[in-house]
């Protein structure tokens, strides 16, 4: 199996494991398999099928998380790119593809990344919580060397629900309509859109402060191509989800 095929299946079971059955990216995947040859499209959809199906689901989420328990770390989930654990007060996103990388691919990727977190502070400014991002061993084989982002532990985080919205109070209202007027203008303008993929991307602190835990932007069609493991699913998924947030917050 090619190696893109392989980082396609591998993200995709991960995505789907910890994002349940109704996850919006689902239809999306099973339309982009149809493009693959019959055995690769039978073998990913074996990966859903098991990744959204409990208590298998249950199953496979504890053992990915044990030998991460075994080097004193806490496994948060996984998103399409990387797998995010906790370590005392730190937060770590291991990019999982970057383990198939050279260490200059890897290193135009983080540059890459760190250019897309500073366009996203221009536009966005403060609810951004900074990443830092280097290549180092990872936390479970340390003769690996990945792409790693690391950001402050924030207490209390819980993400954006638009069913609730009404129960925010006029300040939490004010900075979810800044921080859409200013990701509008960068997606009008960049053709970048914030990462809202994840259900817990936008949230709120213990103390009602807006922040946007994934500061790397995914590019819309359109866009220069600057992040080579960019995907079209999760950015056209940020893209509707912020549209939902500009109605809900404007009252349309």
């Amino acid at each position: 199996m090619k190696v893109r095929h392989r980082d396609h299946l591998v993200n995709k079971f991960y995505e789907q494991l910890f994002c349940g059955p109704d996850s919006p990216l689902r239809q999306e995947f099973v339309r982009q398999n149809r493009e693959l040859s019959p055995s690769l499209n039978k073998l990913a959809m074996m990966a859903v099928e098991l990744a959204t199906n409990e208590p298998l689901a249950t199953i496979a989420r504890r053992a990915a998380a044990v030998p991460y328990e075994r080097h004193g770390m806490h496994l948060f989930g996984s998103g399409y790119f990387s797998t995010v654990v906790r370590q005392d007060d730190e937060v770590l996103k291991i990019h999982r593809n970057s383990a198939h990388q050279d260490r200059q691919q890897n290193e135009t990727v983080v540059k890459a990344m760190a250019a897309g977190q500073e366009l996203v502070r221009q536009y966005i400014g403060s609810f951004a919580l900074t990443q830092r991002f280097s290549i180092e061993p990872h936390p479970l084989r340390p003769d690996v060397q990945v792409i790693m982002a690391r950001q402050p532990f924030v207490a209390g985080l819980h993400g954006v629900d638009l069913k609730r919205l009404e129960s925010l109070s006029p300040m939490a209202m004010g900075q979810l309509r800044d921080f859409c007027a200013g990701a509008r203008a960068m997606v009008d303008e960049k053709r970048f859109v914030p990462d809202l993929a994840g259900d817990g991307n936008l949230g709120f602190d213990a103390e009602d402060r807006l922040c946007l835990v994934d500061t790397v932007p995914l590019m819309l069609a359109g866009g220069p191509d600057t992040r080579p493991e960019t995907s079209q699913a999760p950015a056209a998924q940020s893209l509707s989800r912020l549209a939902l947030l500009e109605a809900a917050t404007t009252g349309q």
